[in-house]
């Protein structure tokens, strides 16, 4: 029954990084609009919040959002709206801040509100490549293929390993060798290094005491 329970929890890490990884994917530049920033003409690309919610109920059906709190700044003259997502149980929130002065389409709540629920998703990867420099994603991509490359090598490396320890002991039981009594003399050995298993060895010993193994063997048969 652990083992079950383990499997379907894999399973559910597995579906979510899929549909992290599927969120993450960039925006169609049809949907990106642009707007004027500043009084001198700079431009800035955004995403209506419509389309953010027709990609979390395309990729993410389960989603869902609340407001979790609403302050005014009247220093600042600005109303800050915390805003969560939740995606199959995993929360995620940021903030959207709008000037106190913004009355025009449902006035500064509305679109602080709009903002945050933005910000929120780009927490789960919706639109996060137009924050980023282009190569973030790739540079990324790259270095997890590479933990990936790592991972296989150690894995190779421990099974040669365990190959390498199954010889050894088949050599020292057709020598005639308990195997409690090898380690017992290797210990001895070796004080210095608390030797418990072959495992305790490093290369050069194991070698050593392969060609002295080998030799007993021979000489047994």
């Amino acid at each position: 029954m652990t083992i079950q329970r383990d499997n379907q929890a894999e399973e559910v890490r597995g579906s979510f990084a899929e549909m992290l990884a599927d969120l993450r994917v960039a925006v169609p530049d049809d949907l990106i609009k642009t707007r004027q920033t500043t009084k001198i003409g700079d431009d800035a690309d955004y995403v209506e919040w419509t389309i953010v919610q027709d990609i979390l109920d395309r990729k993410a059906p389960r989603w869902s959002f609340k407001i979790v709190s609403t302050e005014v700044i009247e220093a600042l003259k600005q109303v800050v709206v915390t805003v969560s997502i939740t995606i199959d149980g995993v929360t995620r929130e940021d903030m959207g801040i709008a000037q106190l002065s913004e009355l025009s389409y449902g006035g500064p709540v509305y679109k602080a509100k709009q903002r945050g629920l933005k910000r929120a998703a780009c927490a789960f990867g919706i639109n996060r490549s137009m924050y980023q420099d282009a190569d973030v994603q790739q540079i990324l991509d790259n270095h997890e293929a590479r933990q990936a490359d790592e991972r296989l090598q150690i894995e190779e490396e421990r099974r040669q390993l365990e190959t390498e320890i199954q010889g050894m002991k088949c050599m020292a039981t057709s020598a005639g060798i308990n195997y409690e009594q090898l380690i017992a003399g290797l210990a001895t050995e070796y004080p210095e290094q608390n030797i418990q298993s072959l495992y305790d060895l490093t290369q050069m010993q194991r070698q050593r005491v392969k060609r002295i193994l080998q030799k007993k063997s021979e000489k047994a048969s």
